[in-house]
């Protein structure tokens, strides 16, 4: 029989039409033995090693039409499996054949499907509309006119229910746009506009609350109901979501545990043998998510079958694994950490299953139909396009268009700080005389217009990284070429953002400042700025484009300019560099700039003089046991946590916290423990270090060291950090414990004291579901130990909230309901409202108060249209559900058993109460014990931390050799003055920038700072003085030291001791007080961003008078006093008079001038004949004297400047709001 040779189907839908728009027709996905690995290489380069990892094994399966859900823990190939069904998975270490309705999967597939990605990327200054009109615009054929493309984004825009939102803007970090859920569903119409034969989302939930989470699934079912097919990946999905999926894919460490209809699943769980040898079958527990008893099972850690199967007297037991008596959490969600056998049980199990057997004669009778057709190889992916390069052309720039008028910050904000920057410049530089500081005053105001238009030109490297999901994603979707993006950014945002700040800058400066008035050497000087811009931002494209990081970006750019500057022509005189570095002056942006500039202005003028002219209520109780604040966001649960602990600004505060029925003491927030949100540690210390340093600070010299230190030990053995006590913590550059020991650290410091009460703020936060448990069977177990427990948790999972004694549950600052967990749900159900058998308590209480519950109508009404959106029912909805809850409670028993605990507690604390007491802190030890341990701690994190030490070194180790190198010998010559002031000028400045990094000294330990002197660890002024000791002044010394034995030498500077130490001593100065400056701006502030920017700015306008760039003693007098605040001229004046006095720098001859006609001529402003000879001469002219006083008078003025910065500083520091 002749074997049929014929060439494979071909998926037959490429282009959408209008008929494929008007009837959704899901595609049926088919995958077959997918295979995937990755090569990971390790260790140095000499010996790399590079191993095979293996991230899907094996996996076969079906997607069709309806809601196809990929579950499985963190690692276990879910994201992996989905991009390879979406052809967005690189081919290299692929396997296997994935066919869309039976046919192979096109090359150009990610471009005909849609692809909804985890992070939002639309627009934000866009409307929802403009979005989806754009969408529509490239992404459907130009055989569909425009009109019908407007009348798909209507129909998509109604089907997603956007219609109210339609005209307003997405939204960005600093425009207000649209909700989260909107949001995701924008993202969705994005997608749905060709009507794709599959969509596929990654984890779509992500982000949003419960509520929201909850509406996108929602609506993601009635589109599969409309004959889509959608496949999505998602992470612990609550019950009321998982009821929503038709087939359920679970995967774990790359391999399948089951893939069939999520309604079978729970029934083929407990169908299937345990690997406990005794026990068969895997139960769900009542009220427990299948979803969460899924990935239990997985990870090997479930407590269904133990409570399923075991005696009730065990039922309250700890899950824990022991060792030597220590406490051993492991990480399921880490594969490598999982139980292995557990996973490849469960493979083995799925894999003799019939539903895995069903599974593959659905497979193989898709292969049958392919039959014996020829099979092609692996095609090569594509990306095709459905309009043409001019059509995206215009579309991209008219959205970068848009975007750029729509962002104030980015377009008014840069033309206004030109308009600024050009009227203050104007003003120090204005109306330049042609005498002899015309020359100085014109090269320095050009050399500062040309260097400013060159760092001006940093922001463009945001350009393409803000935006490089966006683009990837709609590159890659078929949106767009390459070409027609790149031509758009150029034409629609780079050039008007280049060209109109360029010209209010020069219209401004250029008749301020006094240049020729002639238009022809104004447009040439305009156009000059203006190229200067272009070249600047396209060196700043080139840098950044393909970058993650913007600070990496900002970082290179600046180091190039930095050098770009030296090699300008004003610091250094380019004719006496060596040659062998000469070569470098090419390079420079600013050079070019620079030159042309200075030959526009100065041709025809002549600058020597002619001779012959010559309230809401709380009440409820909290005993020892772990008492749970739960609700929604913004429902109080923080807000009550902080005034119980005593941490709430008491202004707009009233009633009374008893502690054991006393008034809540002043200092109660110091002997109370407060574990804050976000774990306040010291990363780059160890977690024993950690705790000793609590212990040294918080209890009492009465206690002996020793004693502290057994006390940290017990500590340590009770939280089971055994194994990680001498392990550092962990910052973002040092790879440390594990979520949860950081976790446990930051209890044991508050533990160390044994406080009456161990306040906890939303402990779980940024903790997998395992880790979660974990630290809180800790916390049940403290409890146990008779420690009274109160945290706030949002959306604890059931096996956590099994082990809650109390449960608050808050909604709008008003109270739902107050009293024992175990009772929460009987009080619900007698109110009328049920928990679903498999529905999660804590889920169904917060559906309950945001008015979107299923519970009761899925109990009282029985089974109601699923098509409707049962989502939110809005604000005044919500409100009116509080108000109900609220007064319910008010009227319950439970309400009134709690007031009569109350009662009974007034009573016994009779007549004698006192106003609220003002609330104080108090220390156990004094303030050189403090001074010494946090002086200890913070040298401890500086030396190991090399990024702030040892790399502060090096760059100054490096600069200085590259300094020395350009100015290196400086000789006795015409060019002698010139090389030596421009080689201080960049030592001062270089300093003074270099300085800038101590604003994050403050900033980045406030959380620590604030948390700690709170809790009474240490005096303000212990810890200002501390961080002096340990930290600014090391950094300053130690750089300045190795930067002054550099340069000195090297540049050739007088080699006489008492020159160099005096040049060391200003030179560290200048550091300290920069540093002061520093200090005095970024404390109190929260971001390091907008420190360094106003650092910046007043370092810009130092660095104009020092005394460098302008002759100070042209400037107007109204504006001449701005010198005085000026710390690089009192650094460069010392510079220059310690090293220009009893210099000589012309050829000595009988016509030379004697030093006293020389110093008679300078006094009376008259330009010495054959240029400067004397040091002394040159100063005179500077307006600055050439005595000893006229050194040290700026040593003064340094250190007067950084008493008082630091004096502001620490002023700063007590003034810095420290309630919540």
């Amino acid at each position: 029989m002749p074997i049929d040779t014929e060439e494979e189907p071909v998926f037959q839908r490429a282009v959408p039409n209008r008929e494929s728009l008007r009837s959704p027709r899901g595609s049926v996905v088919s995958f077959h033995n997918i295979q995937y690995s990755v090569k990971i290489s390790s260790g140095p380069p000499c010996k790399r090693t590079t191993i095979h990892k293996q991230i899907l094994c094996k996996i076969n399966g079906l997607m069709k039409p309806g809601l196809n859900a990929i579950l499985g823990p963190t690692g276990g190939g879910k994201s992996s499996l989905l991009d390879v069904l979406a052809a967005r998975k690189d081919p290299a270490g692929l396997s296997g054949d994935v066919l869309i309705d039976g046919a192979p999967q096109p090359a150009n597939f990610k471009c005909i499907s849609g692809y909804v990605v985890q992070d939002d990327v639309v627009m934000g200054t866009l409307t929802v509309r403009e979005n989806l009109l754009f969408s529509a615009a490239l992404r459907l054929p130009t055989s569909i006119s425009f009109k019908d493309k407007e009348e798909r984004v209507e129909n998509v825009i109604s089907e997603l229910g956007l219609t109210k939102v339609a005209d307003s803007r997405v939204g960005t970090e600093l425009i207000r746009g649209v909700s989260g859920g909107e949001r995701k569903r924008t993202n969705i119409g994005m997608e749905l506009i060709t009507e794709p034969p599959v969509l596929f989302l990654d984890e779509p939930t992500t982000g949003l609350d419960a509520s929201t989470a909850n509406a996108v699934l929602i609506l993601l079912k009635r589109l599969s109901r409309k004959g889509r097919t959608i496949v999505l990946s998602i992470h612990q999905p609550r019950y009321s979501i998982f009821k929503l999926f038709d087939s359920l894919t679970l995967l774990a460490a790359g391999k399948m545990m089951y893939h069939g209809p999520a309604k079978s699943a729970l029934a083929y769980f407990s169908s299937i043998v345990n690997s406990v040898p005794s026990l068969s079958g895997y139960e769900c527990e009542s009220y427990n998510n299948p979803a969460d008893f899924f990935l239990d099972v997985i990870n090997g850690d479930s407590t269904a079958v133990a409570a399923s199967k075991e005696i009730t007297s065990t039922h309250n037991q700890e899950n824990e694994r022991t060792k030597d008596g220590i406490l051993e959490t492991v990480n399921p969600q880490d594969p490598v950490a999982a139980d292995k056998s557990v996973v490849d049980t469960l493979n083995k199990e799925y894999l003799d299953s019939t539903q895995f057997q069903s599974v593959q004669d659905a497979l193989n009778k898709i292969e049958a139909n392919r039959g014996m057709k020829k099979k092609k190889k692996r095609r090569m992916e594509s990306i095709t396009y459905a309009t043409s390069f001019f059509t995206q052309l215009y579309w991209v720039t008219k959205r970068s268009f848009k975007n750029l008028i729509r962002n104030p910050q980015a377009s008014v904000a840069q033309i206004l700080v030109s308009v600024v920057l050009g009227l203050i410049v104007g003003a120090i530089f204005f109306g330049v005389k042609l005498d002899n500081t015309g020359i100085q005053n014109r090269v320095g105001s050009l050399f500062f217009i040309t260097t400013n238009q060159a760092f001006g030109s940093v922001s463009a490297i945001e350009l393409f990284i803000k935006d490089k999901k966006l683009f990837i994603h709609q590159y890659t979707s078929g949106y767009y070429r390459l070409s027609a993006y790149f031509f758009s950014i150029l034409l629609g945002d780079l050039i008007p953002m280049r060209t109109m700040p360029g010209i209010v800058f020069s219209l401004i400066t250029y008749w301020m400042i006094g240049f020729q008035r002639h238009p022809g050497n104004f447009f040439f000087f305009m156009f000059t700025v203006i190229m200067v811009s272009y070249t600047s931002t396209s060196m700043a494209l080139a840098i950044s484009a393909g970058m993650d990081v913007a600070a990496i970006a900002n970082l290179i750019i600046t180091v190039c300019f930095v050098f770009m500057i030296i090699f300008s022509g004003l610091l250094v005189n380019l004719t006496s560099v060596m040659s062998w570095i000469n070569w470098l002056k090419y390079f420079s942006i600013p050079r070019y700039g620079l030159t042309a500039l200075q030959v526009n202005e100065f041709r025809g003028l002549y600058f020597c003089a002619d001779k012959s002219n010559q309230s809401t209520s709380f009440d409820g109780i909290m005993k020892p046991g772990l008492n749970a604040v739960l609700g929604p966001s913004g429902g109080g649960k923080s807000s009550l946590l902080d005034v119980l602990a005593a941490r709430k600004d008491p202004a707009g505060l009233s009633g009374d916290v008893l502690i054991d029925g006393a008034p809540q003491p002043a200092n109660f927030k110091c002997i109370s423990g407060y574990v804050v949100q976000d774990d306040v540690v010291m990363g780059n210390l160890t977690v024993l270090e950690n705790l000793l340093f609590s212990a040294a600070l918080r209890l009492p010299t009465s206690i002996s060291f020793e004693d502290k230190e057994e006390r940290v030990a017990n500590v340590i053995s009770e939280l089971g950090l055994t194994r990680v006590a001498d392990s550092r913590v962990g910052t973002e550059l040092i790879r440390g414990v594990s979520g949860g020991e950081r976790k446990r650290t930051s209890i044991g410091m508050e533990l160390i004291t044994e406080p009456p009460v161990l306040f906890l703020d939303e402990p779980t936060t940024g903790l997998d579901a395992s880790t979660a448990n974990a630290v809180l069977i800790l916390l049940k177990r403290l409890s146990r130990r008779g420690r009274t427990i109160i945290f706030s948790i949002h959306q604890p999972r059931s096996s956590i909230f099994k082990l809650f004694d109390s449960l608050t549950l808050l909604a709008a600052g008003k109270m739902m309901y107050h009293g024992p967990a175990n009772a929460a749900l009987g009080y619900f159900d007698s109110i009328g409202y049920i928990c679903e058998p498999h529905n999660n308590p804590p889920d169904f209480f917060l559906d309950v108060i945001n008015g979107d519950s299923t519970a009761v109508a899925a109990s009282r009404a029985g089974p109601s249209r699923d098509d409707q959106d049962n989502e939110s029912g809005g604000e005044g909805n919500l409100k009116t559900v509080v108000d109900t809850l609220s007064e319910k409670y008010m009227d319950s028993t439970q309400y009134r058993s709690i007031q009569d605990a109350l009662r009974n507690i007034e009573d016994r604390r009779g007549t004698n109460r006192n106003g609220r007491r003002m609330e104080s802190i108090t220390y156990a030890t004094s303030f050189f014990t403090q001074l010494y341990w946090v002086t200890k701690r913070t040298f401890k994190n500086l030396i190991r931390n090399p990024q702030a030490s040892v790399g502060e070194v090096l760059v100054n180790l490096i600069l200085g050799l590259f300094a020395g190198v350009i100015f290196f010998g400086a000789k006795l010559d015409s060019t002698g003055i010139q090389n030596r002031v421009g080689a201080l000028f960049f030592v001062t400045t270089t300093q003074c920038f270099s300085s800038v990094a101590a604003t994050e000294v403050v900033i980045k330990e406030k959380k620590l700072l604030i948390h700690q002197y709170t809790s009474g660890y240490y005096r303000l002024s212990a810890y200002f003085f501390a961080i002096l000791l340990g930290d600014v002044i090391p950094m300053a010394t130690v750089p300045g030291l190795v930067y002054s034995l550099i340069t000195y030498w090297m540049m050739g500077f007088q080699r006489l001791a008492g020159n160099f130490f005096f040049f060391m001593l200003t030179v560290i100065m200048v550091s300290y007080t920069a540093t002061s400056l520093a200090l005095a701006v970024g404390t109190g502030m929260d971001s390091v961003a907008v420190a360094n920017l106003i650092i910046e700015m007043c370092l810009i306008f130092m660095y104009i008078f020092s005394g460098f760039l302008v002759n100070l003693p042209s400037v107007p007098a109204w504006i001449n006093w701005l010198k005085y605040f000026s710390i690089p001229r009192y650094g460069m004046t010392a510079l220059e008079v310690n090293e220009l006095r009893g210099l000589y720098f012309c050829v000595k001859s009988d016509e030379s001038p004697s030093f006293q006609s020389a110093m008679v001529n300078c006094s009376r402003n008259i330009k010495p004949h054959g240029g400067v000879c004397y040091g002394e001469v040159y100063l005179c002219g500077q307006g600055i004297g050439y005595d000893n006083w006229a050194m040290w008078e700026n040593i003064v003025a340094l250190a007067c400047m950084t008493v008082i910065c630091f004096g502001i500083a620490y002023v700063k520091l007590h003034t810095m709001r420290k309630f919540t």
